[in-house]
């Protein structure tokens, strides 16, 4: 087996190597060594000033996204590479098209700031599903936002503005579009924590001095379900938790109520065991067991296992009326659902190919979802994201213009105005002077010459 060449790289990225491991195929774990003796080749300086920052983004990737080899070799590489460190032909020759092409899409993605996130958030949403043209880029944007809330506080203010306002306004979407809730729950409560200090420590307060009275109720509501579910033949863990303090938080808005008066604060989790050709009836089951113990509200019935979302979630999820006329949330799953409610659209389908990535068909569907939301899940029409014929460019100034597919430079020259096509000479792309019949690409950053 390969060694790691640099003792601070294997200490660090010591939870990397432990879930390479896990990897069936010896080349795999190659593969994982041979990014971490490329990291371990640049200078110890360097690699002191980085690592911290590398290891823990991809961390967060091994315990956040569910994504695997190649997610993982890009993370590596992209958290701790240099935009001008980065050599396209270098990378696909050692670690594959797929890496290179990731990384080439996030490399080509700018640090908004938060005025440009306020006032262009649509076009940016555009921006980051055209440039990255792969979800598992996705992924690593998420693990690295999410490293960046959760240190926030080593960031000035302005640029702690910047990072909550990425979030809120591009990520916490892009999460939730892709089936990662436990991210998008985290970039909410985050975000919340840090714009409604006040009314997220007033939450935060109520939840823990309601805590034994809830505990109390939550074993007693789960009890005699235990025993129920058990004498039927079927092997379950079931788990209350309470909802999170962003959501409880919405619900006293949306019902004009106070903390005491919400109705639904936590929620039950029945996962359960069963092999891929039962689950359906085996979750089917136990909701029959659960609704003739406890009466269901038929209105809060959502099955997303006949119909599961686009993301891969498969879930049944009922309110029923436990003891002293409180209603309860409870979701029924097993635990392969789990594993993709928990980890996204990479567990979603590893299941179904035994392999992470899947092909193209799959991830354009995912983008669709993405690009397309539904009208019930209430998010503002700005999070609606471009269609194929549309690339994304910067100008100097970082404005984001929307042009047609295939416009040239000239092309974009005349779509500012006529004497400015008239006038145009070339143009400086990316730094690079290119003629007037340069085809300009997704991320390009154009400077018209005249």
């Amino acid at each position: 087996m390969i060694k790691i060449n640099n003792d601070l790289v294997k200490k660090e990225f010591q939870q990397v190597i432990d879930f390479t491991d896990t990897f069936e195929k010896e080349e795999s774990k190659i593969q994982i060594y041979n990014a971490l003796n490329y990291l371990s080749d640049f200078d110890n300086k360097i690699i002191e000033k980085r690592i911290k920052y590398s290891s823990e983004i991809c961390n967060i990737i091994i315990e956040k996204t569910g994504g695997g080899l190649v997610t993982l070799l890009s993370g590596i590489l992209y958290s701790f590479l240099k935009k001008e460190e980065f050599n396209e032909d270098e990378i696909k020759d050692k670690f594959g098209e797929s890496v290179s092409k990731i990384l080439a899409g996030l490399y080509k993605i700018p640090n908004f700031t938060a005025k440009k996130v306020d006032s262009q958030s649509e076009n940016l949403i555009k921006f980051l599903l055209t440039i990255t043209n792969d979800v598992r880029a996705i992924l690593i944007m998420l693990a690295t936002e999410l490293y960046n809330i959760r240190n926030i506080n080593k960031f000035t203010d302005e640029q702690k503005q910047s990072v909550i306002n990425r979030i809120k306004m591009l990520y916490t979407p892009l999460a939730h579009r892709i089936g990662l809730y436990n991210i998008k729950t985290e970039f909410e409560e985050s975000v919340m924590k840090h714009t409604e200090e006040d009314m997220y420590r007033f939450i935060a307060k109520k939840l823990q001095e309601t805590k034994a009275s809830r505990d109390s109720y939550i074993n007693n509501f789960i009890k005699p379900l235990k025993k129920l579910i058990s004498d039927a033949g079927f092997t379950a863990t079931i788990k209350g938790r309470p909802k999170s303090i962003h959501s409880i938080w919405n619900k006293m808005k949306t019902q004009g109520v106070p903390f005491e008066e919400v109705y639904d604060l936590f929620a039950i989790r029945i996962i359960l065991k069963s092999d891929l050709k039962n689950e359906k009836a085996v979750c089917w089951n136990v909701y029959s067991l659960i609704t003739d113990l406890y009466k269901p509200n038929p209105k809060r019935l959502r099955d997303w296992i006949s119909a599961p979302k686009l993301s891969g979630y498969e879930s049944l999820h009922t309110t029923v009326l436990g003891p002293e006329n409180k209603w309860v949330e409870v979701q029924i799953r097993t635990e392969r659902m789990d594993e993709v409610a928990e980890k996204g659209p990479a567990a979603h389908w590893r299941y179904k190919t035994g392999k992470e990535g899947g092909n193209n068909d799959w991830l354009a569907k995912i983008r669709e979802e993405i690009e397309n939301p539904t009208d019930d899940e209430n998010d503002d029409k700005s999070k609606k994201a471009l269609y194929s014929e549309e690339i994304l460019v910067f100008t100097p100034e970082g404005d984001l213009k929307s042009l047609k597919k295939d416009y040239t430079i000239i092309d974009f020259a005349y779509a500012i105005h006529t004497r400015v096509g008239e006038t145009c000479s070339g143009a400086v792309v990316n730094g690079k002077i290119q003629p007037l019949s340069y085809e300009l690409k997704n991320g390009d950053t154009v400077k018209i010459l005249t």
